[in-house]
């Protein structure tokens, strides 16, 4: 007996819960272990646990942090290049 067969792109989407661009995307990743198609439907577990673990995260799909829309990264720590900067800015405004 043949396993149920995924032909499409827009079909595999379905499958996995995804746009049709992004699995797109993923077909055409150099590290998308699944071949070109079609693929077997006992493979969806696989290939969603390969996005997740080979893939950025989907910021737009985590709830707004606080009332911030935007998703914020911490400052990054200050070096002491930084306040050198900052001294020959504040130099050459001073000598103006």
């Amino acid at each position: 007996m043949k396993k149920a067969q995924i032909a499409s792109i827009r079909k595999l989407a379905k499958h996995v819960g995804r746009s049709h661009t992004a699995v797109c995307r993923w077909v055409s990743h150099p590290d998308w272990p699944f071949g070109a198609g079609p693929w077997s439907t006992s493979m969806v577990t696989k290939m969603k646990a390969w996005a997740n673990e080979t893939l950025m995260p989907d910021y737009s799909r985590e709830p707004y942090i606080g009332n911030s829309k935007r998703r914020e990264k911490p400052p990054a720590p200050r070096t002491p290049l930084d306040d050198e900067i900052e001294r020959e800015i504040a130099d050459l405004v001073d000598g103006s």
